[in-house]
């Protein structure tokens, strides 16, 4: 289990990127011409501290800080080349990391008894239950399908083929009205992990946090790995090439087909669909193969839970939070 998650972390472009960060090798690193070797020789006799560092949110705030960056940057391509063959030069630094008190749960299935949903003020004003949240995530899967066709996407799309100054739709998660996603408790000053893997907010918020009781019994599709998510696509694949294309090839140089899974089949089968920190950390950021074409995963914060249909029991008003979400907000990162 331990090799395992050694592996799937030295695999994923954003794991690799995380140790990279973790050590210092990161832009100014390499802006002083100082190179992977000469960072691992000096961090290597304070290894212990990573191994056995008990407090969570310094860490996630190095899974931000990495440097491909959380919400991808301009030379994503280019640090995931330079850190492409690091594997067994990172491999220490991926140990202490699965050893790491303060990770364990990145690896963990799904904590029915954990879970926060957020309510901010350009949300719905009460968690969606019932039908709405299925007729959500078929709106979405819907207009998503619709602008493969649509005028406009195609000229953006024809107009981005083989520039690098194109940018659009990048999230390969369902976004928008009444598509619900919860995060579990986090250990320390945050309510919940949600509010540190935020790939995208949208500056300073006040949200309100409610705990939510999952029923018994529910079925949970579990992305621990790019295999898993490659599993899930290869169910119910829909192919949305013209609107993600311009940014998913420009940092995977693959031009696809691009493929997402269709929530509304994959909810015959399963009820949720959990990421977790780990899963994340091995998916994120590369393109996978998958029957007829390719899939990426991006824009799914760490950690969070994708509901396909209600299964809620009761929720409970927990307070208020209020600062900056995601990178900005985090504190000082932990670095070696």
């Amino acid at each position: 289990m331990v090799n395992d998650r050694v592996e799937l972390i030295l695999g994923g472009s954003l794991g690799r990127a995380l140790l990279a960060g973790i050590i210092g090798f990161d832009d100014f690193a390499v802006l002083a011409g100082v190179g992977l070797d000469a960072r691992l020789d000096a961090v290597m006799p304070n290894l212990a501290r990573l191994a056995t560092c008990t407090e969570q949110i310094p860490l996630l705030a190095a899974l931000q800080r990495n440097p491909l960056g959380f919400g991808f940057s301009g030379d994503h391509h280019e640090w995931d080349q330079r850190l492409s063959g690091t594997s067994e030069s990172l491999r220490p630094i991926a140990e202490a990391l699965v050893a790491c008190p303060a990770t364990q749960d990145w690896w963990r299935p799904l904590d029915q008894e954990q879970q926060r949903w957020l309510r901010c003020h350009h949300g719905p004003e009460q968690l969606p239950r019932g039908e709405a949240i299925e007729q959500a995530l078929s709106r979405w899967i819907d207009e998503e399908i619709a602008a493969q066709s649509d005028r406009q996407s195609l000229a953006f799309y024809k107009a981005s083929l083989g520039k690098e100054n194109f940018s659009g739709k990048w999230w390969s998660s369902p976004i928008g009205q009444g598509i619900v996603n919860t995060s579990p408790a986090c250990r320390g000053e945050l309510p919940c992990i949600g509010l540190a893997t935020m790939e995208d907010p949208l500056g300073p918020e006040t949200y309100e946090v409610w705990t939510v009781e999952v029923r018994p019994g529910v079925r949970v599709h579990e992305v621990d790995g790019p295999y898993s998510w490659a599993r899930l696509v290869d169910q119910a694949p829909i192919d949305i090439t013209v609107t993600r294309d311009a940014d998913w090839s420009r940092w995977t140089t693959k031009h696809g087909p691009w493929l997402v899974p269709d929530w509304r089949i994959i909810g015959e089968n399963y009820d949720a669909v959990h990421v977790s920190i780990g899963g994340y950390l091995a998916t994120r950021g590369s393109a996978i193969e998958v029957e007829g074409g390719y899939t990426f995963l991006a824009g799914w914060d760490a950690g969070a839970t994708l509901w396909l249909r209600d299964s809620f029991g009761e929720i409970r008003y927990e307070g208020e939070w209020t600062g900056q979400p995601g990178q900005d907000g985090l504190p000082e990162a932990f670095r070696l």
